[in-house]
């Protein structure tokens, strides 16, 4: 398989394989814990990955056809902003009464401002809304200075690979802190945008399925063994999530062939409904899903007992609930945006 009919197959699936990817997300967000190995179906850091993949690949296709920078900033606000402030102020009605009390109305002043402007995740403020739309926002501020470099570069493949090596090899420099969570995800945004501009000028570079395989399992493996380490630990290094580098294109070959399957077989097509609807919304179900599990006090308990099975039928009822939601406030959003056109 050519790297052009890689990307082309992943183009062509990319509404879906977000819609795996939302509900791999939403299930890791719950307080299910499975026992031993079956601990890790339930792990879901791997799909944040191919968001940021697609993100990189969406951005330069995007800038592709339109490289003016205000435009795609304009275009990338409406897209995350307009979600995103709703929710956020009916986080801080949640949680607003509790942080006045116990920390002052300045500091709630100042983890509303991190959380509206997006920048206090960065700037270490405490009390922010969850790390990954920071993030996002963060690589689309960067993303045309990005496109723009790897648009001059292109067909030089040395050039290409020690701008995606650089930006591997730096996340050095985060190890330890917070932020290399949200940091080393700009690696497979950087691989997205990569990946684009190459199969956009026709490169012929082939990736061989068994490879592809491959990566899969090594990727998967290391970070199922990186689940017995320390918590600590295996954060600290990004090893729940960095070893993806090797399956993230498997993963998403894997993905894409089931849906041919599924598109092919009338009593699967059900399956590419679901997924077709969950990725359309999937920033919105991501957004609800995470004041929802704030809102329904749930305990973790663990096993296959039968509180433990009752405590995964309730989780899995509030995921359900979560995603019904997040998809409605998905439509309501559309419905402004294109009022506000």
């Amino acid at each position: 398989m050519s790297l052009s009919e890689y990307m082309a197959l992943v183009s062509r699936y990319k509404t879906p394989l977000m819609g795996v990817s939302i509900f791999a997300i939403v299930l890791c967000h719950t307080g299910i814990i499975l026992p031993g190995a079956s601990g890790y179906l339930k792990f879901g850091l791997w799909a944040v990955n191919i968001f940021f993949f697609l993100s990189g690949m969406g951005a330069y296709r995007s800038l592709s056809r339109n490289d003016d920078t205000a435009a795609f900033y304009a275009r990338r606000f409406r897209r995350i902003y307009i979600p995103y402030f709703p929710i956020i102020i009916l986080y801080f009605l949640i949680i607003g009464k509790k942080t006045l009390t116990k920390y002052g109305i300045v500091s709630l002043f100042v983890r509303l401002f991190g959380n509206l402007t997006m920048l206090g995740w960065v700037g270490g403020s405490d009390g922010q809304f969850n790390w990954y739309p920071q993030a996002l926002a963060l690589v689309y501020l960067v993303a045309p200075a990005l496109f723009a470099l790897v648009k001059k570069y292109g067909g030089e493949a040395k050039k290409l690979a020690f701008i995606f090596f650089f930006v591997l090899f730096s996340q050095i420099c985060f190890i330890g802190s917070n932020y290399l969570i949200a940091t080393s995800r700009f690696v497979f945004f950087v691989l997205g945008m990569v990946c684009s501009e190459a199969a956009e000028r026709g490169c012929k570079l082939r990736l061989p399925v068994p490879l592809l395989l491959v990566g899969c399992v090594i990727g998967h493996f290391i970070m199922y063994k990186s689940l017995s380490l320390p918590e600590e630990a295996s954060w600290r290094y990004g090893l729940q999530w960095l070893p993806d580098i090797f399956s993230v294109l498997g993963n998403m070959l894997i993905l894409c062939g089931f849906f041919k399957i599924c598109e092919k077989r009338r009593g699967l097509r059900w399956f590419m409904l679901v997924n077709n609807t969950a990725g359309r919304y999937s920033f919105e179900i991501f957004l609800v899903h995470i004041v929802v599990f704030l809102l329904v006090p749930t305990t973790r308990i663990e096993g296959f007992s039968v509180q433990g099975s009752a405590n995964i039928l309730l989780w899995l009822a509030v995921s359900v609930i979560a995603v019904f939601l997040g998809i409605g406030y998905g439509r309501l959003i559309e419905r402004i945006r294109e009022k506000s056109k």
